[in-house]
């Protein structure tokens, strides 16, 4: 009798045994896959946190995918509250865009692979090493480069230009000699270009025309370039936005500039002590079909650039600063159906003139907009 018991009460013991082995391994199933789910996010958010920090350490600033559309209006992180309450507030957040204005040191740019979403990256007065130069390389999604004063060599930058990701490149000062614009062109995929407050000349400027997908183009303070690297341009068909500022540009870059028929936005400024471009050159792009947005800065820009203007089917924007063109010489515009907005300063045209073309300000200074759509009477 006693041995069916002790066999009854083992028999029990092994049973309940198994059960709890059961429960534990379903609890731990239970556990296991949220916290799988939740796991790549965790070590992800981890190794984009100590990156934040070491940049946030140098007074650098940082923007999370989150922040994008208004970096005033505070906005929440995405993600359940309770699991950011308990893993960090930026668990399922990344970093996007990275503005340095001090060193950050290359012991922290090396750390950059880790944000895999990284976009856009702006460096100041940094020296890159060939590690630094190297880590730039494989950030698997930036696009936009800024580097204004880093200290970067000819040949790094020919290492940095097997980045596929790379599509915008603003360099400015000391980055934009004539051997660092000439190495560009190796980037695969690069379309927009801005050099700033460049000693480059006419050498490093032609060599940009060699980008074949580049599709803007910014050259601002390049008092070395002139109208031998500004005419070659016109062999730069894609190109659809194009400023051009701090040059000797004269009218006969314009006369390259005219054959660009796809431009879509085309900035020229002039100092008033340079009167490189006239009205006379701004004739020459009347055959821009495509252009919506013009912009003009220069004294020897008159009233009759405005018939060119005028001539332009889709323009909707129109800018004119420091010029020479009068209230009598905007009449014209008051016809032109489609320009909707117009920015002016500096300039001998009044309140009273643009009221009298059907513009008036929007709010801010010099800002018009148009107060009803054009109409034609009948004859």
């Amino acid at each position: 009798m006693e041995e069916n018991v002790d066999s009854h009460q083992h028999v029990s013991r092994r049973r309940w045994l198994s059960f709890s082995i059961r429960g534990m391994l379903l609890l731990i199933l239970v556990i296991s896959v949220p916290l799988a789910w939740i796991g790549r996010d965790l070590w992800q958010s981890r190794l984009e946190e100590a990156v934040v920090l070491r940049v946030n350490r140098n007074y650098g600033s940082v923007t999370y995918d989150y922040q994008e559309e208004n970096l005033f209006i505070p906005s929440e992180p995405p993600g359940n509250r309770l699991l950011r309450s308990i893993f960090g507030n930026h668990l399922y957040a990344r970093v996007v865009s990275i503005v340095a204005l001090n060193p950050l040191g290359n012991d922290t740019i090396v750390k950059f692979p880790d944000l895999r979403s990284l976009e856009t990256l702006q460096l100041g007065s940094e020296t890159l090493d060939d590690e630094a130069i190297e880590a730039l390389v494989q950030i698997p999604k930036l696009q936009r480069l800024i580097l204004k004063n880093t200290e970067i060599t000819p040949q790094q930058l020919h290492r940095l230009a097997e980045s596929r990701s790379i599509e915008s490149i603003w360099l400015e000062q000391s980055c934009t000699t004539d051997d660092h614009l000439l190495e560009l062109q190796h980037f695969p995929n690069l379309s927009q270009v801005q050099i700033w407050d460049s000693p480059a000349t006419d050498t490093g400027l032609e060599s940009l025309v060699a980008i074949k997908n580049l599709t803007d183009l910014a050259i601002v303070k390049m008092p070395e370039a002139t109208d031998r690297s500004f005419s070659q341009l016109q062999k730069a068909k894609r190109l659809q936005s194009l400023t051009l500022s701090g040059t000797q540009m004269t009218d006969q870059s314009l006369r390259a500039i005219g054959q660009l028929t796809g431009l879509q936005h085309l900035s020229i400024g002039s100092s008033m002590a340079q009167r490189g471009v006239t009205s006379d050159g701004i004739s020459q792009l009347k055959f821009h079909t495509a252009m919506t947005t013009l912009e003009l800065t220069g004294s020897a820009i008159d009233d009759r650039s405005i018939e060119t203007i005028c001539s332009l089917p889709r323009l909707e924007t129109l800018v004119l600063n420091n010029t020479a063109v009068t209230d009598q010489g905007i009449v014209p515009l008051k016809s032109a159906s489609s320009l909707k907005h117009f920015y002016q300063g500096a300039n001998s045209i009044t309140p009273a003139g643009m009221q009298a073309i059907g513009f008036v300000n929007n709010g801010n200074p010099g800002a018009y907009q148009r107060t009803s759509p054009v109409s034609f009477s009948s004859p």
